[in-house]
């Protein structure tokens, strides 16, 4: 059994990028039942973000006459850059954008998450008073803040939204500790 404690900002529940709040706590639980099969029991906690736990079983099979492959997070060198930093870093660098090119960011665009690209995820950017928002599958709003007029942070994840060369904006480029996505525009 593994217990995971002290997640921040940066981490999602799901695919549709739901933030978890400081309490989350996940335990894994390995059984090996024989000998070519492992049983995992993910089990995800959040009483501030969840209403109730969330039991996520994965049942793998031996492949014999394949090499098992380790992957370990610390030696992914590519998300390095992105994991540095707290969220306080972010909000130390807010700036105030004027309404009106707020208004230009407005808009319904559209996320293919790489592992499931034939779900589109809808990314709804509206505006309440002087506040850009975001809302992720029709679910709650959180406020965007802003690092420069195209640049904004939010729970997990930075947004830039991108003028193509009519000045008109395009897509908004999501960027993750995963990488970077293009969600254009509807």
């Amino acid at each position: 059994m593994v217990e995971s404690v002290g997640y921040n900002h940066r981490t999602w529940l799901d695919d549709d990028g739901h933030p978890p709040s400081e309490d989350l706590r996940v335990t894994e639980r390995f059984r090996r039942p024989d000998f070519g099969h492992l049983e995992i029991e993910k089990t995800l906690e959040d009483p501030k973000a969840l209403t109730q736990k969330w039991v996520i079983p994965i049942k793998l099979e031996y492949e014999p006459d394949t090499e098992l492959l380790e992957y370990v997070c610390a030696e992914n060198e590519r998300d390095h850059s992105h994991l540095v930093g707290k969220a306080s870093d972010d909000k130390q660098k807010k700036v105030n954008v004027a309404p009106e090119i707020l208004k230009t960011y407005v808009g319904l665009y559209e996320f293919k998450p790489p592992t499931h690209p034939e779900d589109p995820i809808p990314i709804d950017i509206s505006m309440e008073g002087s506040q850009l928002k975001v809302a992720l599958s029709g679910g709650a709003k959180y406020t965007l803040t802003a690092v420069s007029d195209a640049k904004f942070f939010f729970e997990g994840a930075h947004l830039e939204f991108v003028k193509g060369e009519s000045g008109v904006i395009t897509h908004m480029l999501i960027q993750t500790v995963e990488g970077d996505f293009k969600a254009p525009r509807k």
